[in-house]
């Protein structure tokens, strides 16, 4: 679960998706394509997003979820039983590292074909634990970045977590990322799904 929050930490405080993507980037963008990510460790999954400006599905055996930042709403789909919830999604919470130390490290690296800044946090006494992180700077993309957690932006290409004995303890790492035409239609709920209070 820390790994999609992450992912959707991007969006900053601004209430339509146009101020959304010019409060991030200093201009409007907006990623429209796939992305592909590895995640190992702890709770080891392979994900699959969607993204179209400041909106994003990710798809799980079983489940769909859909973020969006326009209207500040999480759709959660069952495509077996036909049913969703809807709910608000508050995108300027902090999420789980938010306000963490982050400063760049001078290091860069080559993931899934894009140049990313090596950054990482400083570890908060007594504990000796700490994150790194890859940022690439070349793909903008609003409710998919890391603007807020880190106040820097770019695509989060990689995330690792150490413990205080410098052992990796978790990994997510984007493995593709391909530009593509998306239908909008797929972030919306299907036709023929019934609400429900929960899943």
């Amino acid at each position: 679960m820390r790994a999609w929050l992450l992912l959707v930490a991007g969006l900053a405080a601004c209430k339509s998706a146009r101020s959304h993507e010019q409060a991030i980037a200093g201009g409007i963008v907006g990623f429209e394509g796939e992305i592909e990510e590895e995640t190992t460790g702890r709770s080891a999954e392979h994900l699959s997003y969607l993204v179209k400006g400041v909106k994003t599905r990710l798809e799980r055996p079983g489940r769909v979820t859909i973020w969006d930042g326009a209207s500040m709403q999480v759709y959660r789909l069952d495509p077996a039983r036909r049913v969703y919830t809807q709910g608000a999604y508050d995108f300027d919470k902090p999420k789980s590292d938010a306000g963490s130390a982050w400063s760049r490290t001078g290091r860069t690296e080559t993931i899934a074909g894009h140049t990313c800044d090596v950054i990482t946090t400083t570890p908060k006494p007594p504990s000796k634990a700490f994150s790194e992180a890859c940022l690439a700077p070349d793909v903008q993309t609003p409710g998919f970045g890391a603007s807020e957690w880190t106040g820097l932006t770019g695509l989060r290409m990689r995330l690792v977590y150490y413990d205080s004995t410098g052992a990796e303890t978790s990994r997510t790492e984007v493995t593709r990322v391909e530009p593509k035409s998306i239908k909008s239609s797929e972030f919306e709920v299907p036709t023929g799904y019934t609400k429900v209070p929960a899943l």
